[in-house]
């Protein structure tokens, strides 16, 4: 096959590929407004959209009190009592510019029917685009599994943002198995808009890059992220301090619970060897920058503070990777424990046992994909 020819089938087959994304993008954003959305209380993205909705209207202040009032009146017609959730933008006001469209829309509820739509394309198309970079792919049934598992789907119920890291990490980390570092770069910067998810991450493929001399990545990031910090400063004003306070507003009433934190209140000693089991598995795997890479999402998952159980929609990503030789039936264990956790899901602080359990088995996972001897890693 020619040139021209390869050239000619690329771009049928990005036409296609844009045609299907569009279409389950309007196929699923009109199922979740006639399924779910219509009078339920998605309010994970309605102060994105109540704060969007704002600076459109002039109020660059977004994490002002003041602000967050004006949004609980737009969205529920009062405000909301103190001691309760009072969904103020707690986000990096990047996301802000990064979500302005669904701002345009004047219906929340159509707003949210159609961000969670995207959010399912997100979803699949990234993990899809990463297993394609695989030397030896995952079967199309564990996209599908993993896509339909109970965290994404609370993840896009509840209207949550966490496709969007997810989908900037499985783009960086596929762009950068197939050299294309500026990409790779470019598309990581997106992933910070949850910086708790994707801060151990970046720096880890920041700090590979380096070590390899690939700096096309580290270009393509620092003038991303330049880019949008410059955009949401147009858009929003100066917004880090207020930013940096509302956080501290929004852990007075929010779940959050530190993973590691937790280990040790339990038992010190199984910290310790908590830890001594990651560094190990870090050290054997030093040498295998997708492993180590990958491996660091739940790694930080562990490491730092995390919100309820929407998040551990992340480990889709290792347990995609993981699909390898004996290791398949490890990924399909943790695939059941998740469903499981949900019908047990009474039991009282079960999901801070969640967010232990699911990253760190899944970084077991990773280890034991690591040691397939008839697998191409």
């Amino acid at each position: 096959m020619d040139h021209s020819s390869k050239r000619l089938k690329s771009s049928t087959s990005r036409k296609i590929a844009a045609v299907l994304f569009i279409t389950l993008w309007v196929l699923s954003s009109i199922t979740c407004y006639r399924v779910w959305i219509q009078g339920a209380d998605h309010r994970d993205f309605y102060p994105r959209w109540a704060g969007i909705r704002q600076l459109l209207s002039g109020n660059r202040d977004l994490y002002a009190e003041g602000t967050t009032r004006q949004m609980q009146i737009e969205l529920y017609g009062a405000a909301i009592p103190a001691g309760l959730d009072q969904q103020g933008f707690a986000y990096p006001a990047q996301l802000a510019v990064m979500l302005l469209p669904f701002g345009l829309i004047p219906d929340v509820e159509i707003a949210t029917a159609a961000w969670e739509g995207l959010s399912l394309c997100l979803l699949l198309s990234a993990l899809l685009f990463l297993n394609n970079t695989q030397q030896k792919r995952a079967p199309i049934f564990l996209v599908a599994a993993l896509v339909l598992w109970q965290y994404p789907l609370m993840m896009l119920f509840q209207g949550q943002v966490t496709a969007i890291p997810l989908a900037a990490l499985a783009v960086a980390i596929g762009a950068f198995l197939r050299d294309q570092d500026w990409l790779s770069g470019a598309v990581l910067t997106l992933s910070l808009v949850k910086p708790e998810l994707a801060c151990v991450p970046v720096v880890t493929l920041i700090i590979f890059s380096l070590v390899s001399r690939r700096f096309e990545l580290i270009k393509g990031f620092i003038l991303a992220i330049l880019i949008f910090i410059l955009t949401s400063i147009a858009v929003a004003g100066w917004w880090f301090p207020g930013w940096i306070d509302s956080l501290g507003r929004y852990n007075a009433y929010a779940s959050v619970v530190w993973p590691l934190g937790e280990v040790w209140r339990v038992s010190p000693l199984l910290a310790c060897v908590m830890l001594a089991a990651l560094a190990g598995s870090l050290v054997l795997n030093r040498r295998n920058p997708q492993w180590m890479v990958v491996a660091s999402i739940p790694l930080g998952m562990l490491l730092l503070p995390q919100t309820l159980t929407y998040s551990l929609t992340l480990v889709t990503i290792p347990l995609l990777v993981a699909w390898k030789g004996n290791a398949r039936y490890a990924v399909l264990a943790v695939w059941f424990i998740g469903w499981f956790a949900l019908l047990v899901g009474f039991i009282p602080d079960l999901w801070k046992a969640q967010a232990i359990a699911i990253p760190a088995l899944s970084i077991a996972c990773l280890v034991l994909a690591s040691t397939q001897v008839d697998e191409v890693y």
